[in-house]
């Protein structure tokens, strides 16, 4: 009669022809070993769900495998940095910054009821208060970061500095002459365009 096995049971594996005995427990099943049978250095634990296991704590990499694995990656890391292009990055990191400058200058505008001013050159971007007494021709500094070069820690291309400020309902306006709206500015950034809407004063990528 075959035997029944519930719970779980180890599988041990046979030296020679000799056959195994099998000894029950109450919720589990092991299959012995018979004289003449070596238990392999790493038995498998199976369970009645078909997942398996190494049941032997001892099983696992060895020291000189692991070496070698973590000498590999070394080697990798060695020769793929250097050829990552970090100069993108940071070119793309710079237009999204005169991106985010220029409409925080916008919304600053538009709460304080002041003329902001948003500057975008290849030296950085600056945001200050152009008419808003007393604290005209201050610098406003990055919330994000405290600094204020809103485009610090990035690289940018601008072969035309921009400036633009916006008015008390965030209609770009001449920094010369606030009341003087503005047409559709076009600012190449890295040999990308950012266009700042005539109006709306809405920054974006065409």
């Amino acid at each position: 009669m075959a035997p029944f096995f519930s719970g779980s049971f180890n599988l041990f594996t046979a030296t020679n022809g000799s056959s195994a005995w099998f000894s029950p427990n109450p919720g589990s099943a092991k299959i012995g070993l018979a004289p003449g049978f070596a238990r392999d250095k790493c038995s498998i634990r199976m369970t009645m769900s078909g997942t398996s296991r190494i049941s032997d704590p001892q099983c696992g990499f060895s020291l000189m495998e692991l070496v070698v694995v973590i000498l590999l990656l070394g080697i990798l890391g060695a020769y793929a940095a250097p050829r990552i292009n970090i100069s993108g990055f940071r070119e793309q990191g710079f237009y999204q910054q005169a991106t985010s400058a220029s409409r925080f200058a916008q919304k600053l505008a538009i709460g304080s009821g002041c003329v902001v001013r948003v500057q975008i050159s290849g030296a950085g971007c600056t945001v200050t208060w152009n008419v808003c007494a007393p604290a005209s021709g201050t610098n406003v500094p990055s919330p994000a970061t405290g600094n204020n070069d809103f485009c610090a820690d990035s690289d940018g291309t601008v072969p035309v500095a921009a400036d633009v400020s916006f008015d008390a309902i965030g209609r770009p306006v001449n920094s010369g002459a606030p009341t003087t709206l503005l047409a559709t500015q076009d600012i190449t950034i890295n040999g990308r365009t950012l266009r700042v809407e005539a109006q709306t004063g809405f920054a974006h990528e065409p």
